[in-house]
Formats: structure tokens, sequence, C-alpha cells
């Protein structure tokens, strides 16, 4: 007789695994999604785990697994393994109709574009003899934007630069860009009196006008660590300087130009290809402003920009560049053609190797409207002096 229910037992058993091997993953999925697009290097964001059983049989026992690059990690590393990737496993128990949703809080801790892979789920049979698998797919990513500086320092002077441009261009007023209207002086030539206002208000008024020049800011970046000392601390400082900058420029509608000196490569140019160019060897996003072209920019940032192949500094950040007007040149500015275009654009260089050899050699394409920007370590000074330079002391806090 126990003989008997033993067998029985055991063909009870044989059946239930084939049964539940058979069944177990079916209306089983597993969805796993980040809580924003994008975030920046410092910054905490939520990854969401929901697993689902969408059949009436349950599944006891269910240990899901996946993997994330290890430029973003979890804030609580339990159930965590790190190696090449950050590694996680969990386990749940399902019943029929459920669902179960998890968050678990993550820190980017480096620039890059990073997505979850490798979705494993594995359920033991019923006395943990055999283990079933099955594979999960999932697309989310998410963007770590470079690390957020404060930029206020160049910010002042740019405004500064634009300023004297825009105030010595007033010496030279354009009869198409109306400003507004004032009482007339004696110095007015009589073509500029408006006669409707002045018979309005009684007393002589005059029209004035502004110059409808345009003002582009051209931020050029140096990525160049060919030293045998590597100081990647000191590149990824000149990325963030240059990310925050175009962030604040371009967000306050300001004309920016950037350029980079790598070569782009053949997956960027077919994601960014629409909004950037490959000039003699350096990249090149042309001037815009605006939401969109700040995104594609910042996105473009995220990729490798270390261990690439470059070009001289110099040689992309003067390039295209004229000869500046001299402050004892009496006469008007261009109002037309690459003269005029260079004439009312400020140039900033941001680059950890600007030396004071560097500086002398350029000597002659470094004009007021240059704004140096030179990151170090702490306790290490590279800024050279220099009069009649715009040169800003960028020392790494961390």
């Amino acid at each position: 007789m126990i003989a008997v229910l033993a067998a029985l037992l055991c063909l009870a058993l044989v059946a239930w695994n084939y049964f539940y091997s058979r069944r177990w993953d079916r209306g089983v999925s597993v969805g796993i999604s980040f809580s924003r697009p994008a975030t920046y290097v410092g910054k905490t964001f939520e990854l969401t785990e929901v697993i689902e059983n969408r059949k009436k049989m349950p599944v006891p026992v269910m240990e899901i697994g996946f993997r994330v690059p290890i430029g973003i990690r979890f804030t609580d590393a339990e159930n965590t393994q790190i190696s090449d990737y950050i590694y996680k496993k969990d386990l749940f128990a399902l019943l029929g109709m459920e669902s179960i949703t998890r968050k678990y809080e993550m820190e980017a801790a480096e620039r890059g574009c990073y997505d979850v892979s490798q979705v494993v789920c594995e359920a033991p049979s019923l006395l943990h003899i055999y283990r079933y698998r099955m594979e999960c797919s999932t697309t989310d990513r998410i963007y770590a934007y470079a690390r957020r500086v404060d930029v206020s320092r160049i910010i002042t002077s740019v405004e500064t630069i634009l300023g004297e441009l825009e105030s010595n261009h007033k010496t030279y007023e354009d009869p198409f860009a109306f400003a507004s209207i004032r009482e007339y002086t004696i110095r007015d030539p009589m073509k500029t009196i408006n006669w409707k206002a002045s018979a309005r208000s009684g007393n002589l008024m005059v029209n004035t006008f502004t110059s409808v020049r345009s003002e582009e800011i051209e931020v050029c970046l140096d990525v160049e660590d060919s030293g045998i000392l590597k100081h990647s601390p000191l590149v990824e400082e000149s990325i963030s300087i240059a990310a925050s900058l175009c962030e604040k420029l371009m967000m306050a509608a300001r004309t920016v130009e950037f350029r980079i000196n790598i070569r782009p490569t053949q997956q960027e140019m077919a994601e960014y290809g629409h909004t950037l160019k490959t000039m003699d060897g350096y990249t090149l996003f042309p001037a815009a402003s605006g939401q969109d072209r700040h995104q594609s920019l910042e996105r473009f940032l995220t990729g490798k920009m270390t261990n690439r192949d470059t070009v001289p500094f110099a040689d992309m950040a003067f390039s295209g560049s004229v000869p500046p007007i001299k402050k004892s040149d009496s006469r008007p500015a261009p109002t037309s053609g690459k003269s005029a275009e260079n004439a009312d654009r400020v140039r900033i260089l941001i680059s950890k190797n600007i030396d004071s050899d560097w500086i002398r050699e350029h000597q002659q394409q470094i004009d007021g409207s240059c704004i140096l920007v030179i990151p170090h370590r702490h306790g290490s000074q590279r800024t050279p002096v220099s009069q009649g330079i715009h040169c800003i002391d960028w020392e790494m806090k961390n």
C-alpha cells in the first residue's frame, strides 16, 4: 500500500512538473523603465520594475535578474553584485492575476547613455530539482548628461563683451531697426523727426534706431588628453563646463555654435547627422538656439570623448576666423559678409591644455572677444597672466 502511494505521489510530482514547466511563464511579463528620459551626473532617479502574472495559476517562487552599466548605480546595494556591470536579482511570489511593482532609487555616476539588459526570469520546480528560464526584453534607456557646474563667471564675461560690441555699433544706426521715440535735440537730423508723434505731443519727437547685427557665441571644447599621464577628470570638467554653458546660453535664446576637436563616429553621424557637421577632422554644431538643438548637443556629449583621434585645438578654434578690427580704426564696422559675421562673435575656448606658451604662439589670433577657460586641479595654478586677454581660472572643486 505504501509503495502504491509513493508511486502515485511520484507520478503526481512528475505530472505537476511537466504541467508547470509548460505553463508557468504564460501570461508572465517583466517591464523595466526609467522615471525620466534624461538626468544629470550626480542626480538621482527611479527605476521601476513591474512583474505581472495574467493567469490564474500562481508562480510560488520566481527570481528576476537584470544588469545595468556601471555608470549608473543603486543607492541601496542590497541583492546586487558589481563587476563589469551591476547585476541585481530579487525573489518574487506571484499569485494568480497579480501585479507587483517595485521602485529602486538610482544615481548617475558617469555621463553616458544607459539601458537595462539581460532581463532573465527563473522559476524552480516543486522540489527545486529543475529551474525554468525565460528571457525578457526592454527598450527603455536613460541619458546621463554631463554634471552641471556654475558658469556665472563666464556668462558675466560674455555679457560684458556683447555689451561693448553693442555700444560700439550704436554709433552707426541701422535705419531699418526702429527702437523708440524720444524728444528732438539739436544734434538729430531732420529726417529722423516723427511728425505724427510731434503733432500728438506738441513737441518735436524723433525716431531712434539700433543695430540689427547678429550676435553669435562660439563655444570650442578641447578633449585632447594625449600625454603619458592622463587627466580624465579635467576632460570631464571641461565637458561639464561646455554643456552647462551651452544650456544657459541656448535657454536664454542666445545663438550658439559648438565645436569639439574630435571627428564624429558613423553612429553619431547617423543619430545626429541632421544637426552636426564634420569639418576638417572636428565636429561642428552650426549656430542655433532653442530646446531641440540643446537636447541634441547634450545627447551627443554623453558619448565617449576620450581615447579618440583629435585635431590640434588651435586649428579648430581659429578655423574660419578673420583678423579683428583695430580699436583705432574709425571706419564703420562692416554690415555684411564673413567679416560682419565674426565681428559680433564671442569665442569661448575651453581647454586644460592652454598655457603661456600656447597663448604666446597664438597671440595674433586671440582678440578682445575671446574668453579662455582653463580647468586645472586644486592647488595647481595654470592660468597664465596676459594683459588684454580674458582668462578664467577654473579650479576643480573635487
